[in-house]
């Protein structure tokens, strides 16, 4: 990760936003930020890491984070941080959140948002998720990229079990955890070896014998079917014959008791023919002329009743019109002098108008004079503070020209900074070089208290070795003659007549043999071998002792060939630093001058700095002034210009008065007009209003009037037109009823009374007889045949073919099922060697399985390639802690990951990190912490890499800290880029770019840029 640019409000001590612009500081390869103990430097970091994984060191979830977060004197906090990610992506998330209004220590959720820079713009993410985007958890990013305080040594100090799950995190070691698909792949393979073994089971019938049998089954089956299919065909074509006879007989039966049903019904469709054919006769001559005389009948009565009505509308409309004529001569005298009285209404507006016009004209006189009297006091203001600046760029110039360039003085006061620390560092080399001497010394005079000498030790041991070896086989030898004869006096001692030997056997002994008693003798010599012996493991230790003495010495040797070689080398640093002192008004053994004129420069630069201050705030007071004056200036031109449109206002409305007089309401109030105003206006509008109301009253009523007459007109024609009508049909009824026979009318309506369905009665009455004939014909056809069934012939027929039927579909299903059945015997016999083929091979792939899990189980292969890791961290770290502990240690890794250190100054021995001291430790935790980094850098293939580090220098001795720096300072050459955060202020005039965190208890923390 690569950071960019950090924005921060309201969170901590930051209460105003401030902003971090990281590649102005990244750049330099090595930056710092610097301040006071609680100014707020450490926020910086626990600000990214909240942005990017919502998480804080010093806060969690329960501890009202949100709140406890935002500054006491913010309502709103903001966190914007921007990066490159190990795939040189940019990226920014965002965080922020509010206090809530109502309740001080009630605050909102916490937003966060993620964004990718896309296509020159940015594009928002669907998950603010930020691991699979740095390839890290929160836990391995503070322990990798961004180390909080506290923190440093976490990675040196994890447990072994814990170190190990953080190498698999960070390292995706989980892709050689094996057991889990092992496992998964057998579990899967025993079960479908067991599916398997349970479908095979099934097979167990399923033989080449039962397949056989069934077959000589199968073909017996299909013989007899054979047979049963030719019988039943015979009988069937018999059974068809007389079945076909038993429907012709039962069709007959049918067709003659239908004859029997329509000759039945034949008198009553003859007579309905009959009542048809008058009806429609009837219907014929009268329908038209009864319809038409009916209409007319209904038609003469409606329009006798309307003829009513419109006469009576008539004589009321002629009351109104009479009585409004009277009304409109009384209002016409009062609508003459209408536009007169409108008139006065008008010129009262002006007047009123005026009146308006005048106060605010008064009011703008007021503020004129007013804003004359700011702008004066305003100019007055200005130019007091002109001569202020005048004044203080007079004072300026003095100290200006006094000043020395600050640059220089840096460049001298560098020069006898390196000296300093070349000249410490030439007296630490001469220290360690006495040192080494005494030790080396002190090792010689340990060989002579061994009684060896240095050069030939090895050689002098080992004759001592070989010395004491060749007079130990002779004691030895003598002391296994002595145990034989003290054995042999045992036996014969023990010999009695009669008894067995226990070496020969014999149970007579004619010479039992003296032996003399060589107890005491065998004792001397044990003394003796037991002295050789101790003497032996003596040489061993000091063997051990020497050889200790040998790896120190070689050691110590090789130690002070590389102090005198840098000795030589410091001494041509220290030639070329002194050659480049050149400022002839300087000493360059002695600097308390140059510490005199520094202290002389930066008080003048002092002074000029709070002059320029206040001579910027005098030009922001008078800018601020000036503006002041300007609006002032801007408001009373604004105010002349509307003075002017009133006077403009009030000429004109003056002018607009026609009729009365302005000077006859001098003495009236602005109520008085207004009320006098408001009575003649409403007076004309009720005049006008009632005249025109009246007016359109009288012309709607004419123009109705006019309508009735029209329409009464209309309407006492069209009732002359219907009675002739109603005279003329009376007379052709009376002719019809003639010419038909009717006596009466009512004998015809009676008739045509019926609510027939003419069209339905007479397709009844055509179907009735199209029925009846085609059943007489039919029925006169099967007569003709003269048919004669038996039923008892048929039963026995239909029982014989039907007994067979049932038989041959027996055999059918019968020799059906065996066939399907053999069928599927052979195929489950195909299945079953297929199966039987792939059981073997899951057996197979089973047993190679268990081996595979037997391997993988216990995480004990993950662990493997962890200490594997580990092993390659460790001596990658050892290439900067070997130098920096001035080869005395080095990191290794034990059996359980566990990180322990080689003391070379204690014989290579292994000890805890533990026992390291503070610096010590501070040292290993950089190298491995670098270490760590540039390994995730590798995995990730990043071009550049980013380091920040929150604590340690303050456990270091100036020489320490000179090495530490220096191995900061290379890691640019690697593409590195290391940030320090320190309250350490001598480091800050070491690095080349650092940002100091400065906190105000009004304004809160701000940052500043630094470049050395």
């Amino acid at each position: 990760m690569l950071p960019l640019l950090l924005n921060i409000k309201g969170v901590y001590s930051y209460q105003k936003k401030q902003t971090i612009n990281f590649q102005e500081l990244t750049d330099a390869g090595l930056f710092g930020v610097f301040g006071a103990v609680g100014s707020g430097k450490s926020t910086i970091l626990e600000a990214i890491g909240f942005v990017l994984y919502n998480q804080t060191e010093r806060l969690d979830s329960k501890d009202k984070r949100a709140y406890n977060m935002l500054n006491l004197k913010s309502n709103e906090a903001e966190i914007e941080f921007e990066f490159l990610n190990y795939q040189e992506r940019k990226f920014k998330f965002c965080a922020e959140w509010s206090r809530k209004r109502t309740r001080f220590d009630e605050v909102s959720t916490v937003t966060r948002n993620a964004y990718e820079w896309k296509d020159e713009k940015w594009i928002p993410l669907s998950s603010v998720d930020a691991e699979p985007i740095l390839g890290l958890s929160y836990e391995n990013f503070r322990r990798t990229i961004i180390i909080p305080q506290g923190k440093f040594k976490e990675f040196l100090d994890l447990k072994g079990k814990e170190r190990s799950e953080m190498m698999k995190d960070i390292f995706h070691l989980e892709r050689f955890d094996l057991s889990l698909k092992v496992g998964s792949l057998q579990k899967k393979t025993r079960s479908d070896a067991d599916v398997l073994e349970g479908t095979l089971a099934t097979f167990e019938n399923v033989t080449t014998e039962t397949i056989e049998l069934l077959t000589l089954e199968f073909e017996e089956s299909q013989k007899d079917l054979e047979k049963k299919k030719d019988e039943l065909e015979r009988l069937d074509k018999e059974f068809k014959e007389i079945e076909t006879l038993k429907k012709e007989f039962e069709e007959f039966q049918k067709r003659k008791t239908a004859i029997e049903g329509f000759t039945n019904l034949l008198p009553e469709m003859t007579n309905l023919k009959s009542e048809i054919e008058q009806f429609e006769k009837t219907e014929k001559a009268f329908k038209s002329s009864l319809d038409s005389y009916s209409l007319n009948k209904k038609e003469q009565k409606s329009v006798q009743n309307s003829l009513l009505d419109k006469q009576a509308t008539q004589l009321k409309l002629s009351n109104e019109i009479n009585s409004i004529t009277l009304i409109l001569e009384d209002l016409k005298v009062e609508y003459v002098k209408l536009d007169s009285r409108k008139l006065k209404v008008s010129d009262l507006d002006s007047i009123l108008k005026v009146r308006a016009e005048q106060i605010r004209l008064e009011d703008f006189e007021g503020k004129i004079s007013e804003f004359k009297d700011s702008v004066k006091l305003n100019e007055d203001e200005i130019e007091k503070i002109k001569d202020q600046i005048d004044e203080i760029q007079l004072k300026l110039k003095g100290l200006k020209e006094n000043r020395v360039d600050p640059s220089l003085l840096i460049e001298i006061g560098d020069w006898y900074k390196q000296q300093q620390t070349n000249k410490h560092k030439e007296g630490e080399l001469e220290k360690q070089e006495i040192d080494l001497n005494e030790q080396i010394s002190k090792i010689h005079e340990s060989f002579s208290d061994l009684n060896l000498s240095r050069e030939k030790w090895e050689s002098e041991l080992d004759q001592k070795k070989f010395e004491i070896s060749d007079l130990n086989k002779f004691l030895m030898a003598d002391r296994t003659k002595l145990l034989l004869s003290k054995e042999l006096a045992h036996y014969s001692n023990q010999l009695k007549e009669g008894e067995n030997c226990p070496l020969c056997g014999s149970l007579e002994h004619p010479m039992v043999m003296h032996v003399e008693d060589v107890s005491e003798r065998l004792s001397e010599l044990e003394t003796k071998v037991q002295l050789q012996e101790d003497s032996m493991r003596q040489l061993e230790v000091v063997k051990s002792e020497a050889i200790s003495y040998d790896i120190q010495l070689k050691q110590y040797a090789k130690t002070l060939i590389d102090l005198k070689k840098e000795k030589i080398s410091l001494k041509s640093v220290i030639d070329t630093h002194a050659a480049k002192f050149s400022w002839k008004d300087f000493n360059p053994l002695d600097d308390s001058f140059f510490e005199d004129r520094k202290k002389s420069v930066q008080k003048i630069e002092n002074e000029i700095k709070e002059l320029e201050k206040d001579e910027a705030e005098l030009r922001l007071k008078s800018t601020e002034k000036a503006n002041t004056l300007n609006q002032i200036q801007s408001e009373l031109n604004e105010i002349n210009n509307q003075k002017a449109t009133i006077v403009g206002v009030l000429t004109n409305e003056k002018n607009q008065i026609k009729i009365v007089e302005i000077k006859d309401y001098d003495l009236k109030s602005v109520s008085e007009i207004q009320s006098e105003r408001n009575r003649l206006d409403q007076e004309n509008v009720e005049i006008e209003n009632t005249y025109k109301k009246r007016s359109e009253e009288f012309n709607s009523l004419n123009e109705q009037n006019a309508k009735l007459n029209g329409s009464i007109n209309e309407i006492e024609i069209q009732l002359k037109s219907i009675e002739d009508t109603i005279l003329k049909l009376e007379m052709d009824f009376s002719n019809l009823l003639k010419s038909h026979g009717f006596d009466a009318i009512e004998n015809v309506e009676q008739i045509l009374s019926k609510s027939w369905d003419i069209t339905l009665e007479k397709q009844k009455w055509e179907k009735f007889n199209v029925d009846f004939k085609i059943a007489e014909s039919a029925f006169n056809e099967y007569a003709s045949k003269k048919l004669a069934f038996d039923e008892t012939v048929y039963l026995e027929k239909h029982k014989l073919f039907t007994d067979q039927k049932d038989q041959t579909e027996t055999s059918i299903a019968s020799n059906a099922a065996l066939d399907t059945n053999l069928k599927r015997l052979q195929l489950e016999y195909t299945q079953k060697e297929a199966h039987i083929i792939e059981y073997e091979k899951l057996k197979f792939r089973l047993a190679n399985l268990t081996v595979l899990a037997n391997m993988f189980n216990g995480n004990g292969f993950v662990n493997y390639v962890s200490s594997i890791y580990l092993k390659n961290l460790a001596d990658i770290a050892n290439r900067r802690f070997h130098r920096m502990t001035k080869h005395q240690l080095s990191l290794t890794i034990n059996s359980n990951n566990e990180f322990e250190v080689i003391d070379y100054l204690n014989n290579g021995a292994t000890r805890s990190v533990k026992t390291l001291s503070g610096g010590q430790g501070f040292q290993a935790s950089l190298c491995l912490a670098l270490s760590l980094a540039e390994s995730v850098q590798s995995l990730n293939m990043s071009g550049k890499n980013f380091f920040f580090i929150d604590e340690g220098f303050g456990t270091q001795d100036a020489e320490s800290v000179s090495i530490v720096f220096e191995t900061l300072q290379s890691l640019n050459k690697e593409n590195r880029i290391v940030g320090i955060i320190s309250h350490v202020s001598e480091l800050q005039e070491r690095i080349p770019r650092s940002i100091t965190i400065e906190k105000n208890d009004e304004t809160g923390s701000s940052v500043r840029i630094i470049n050395n």
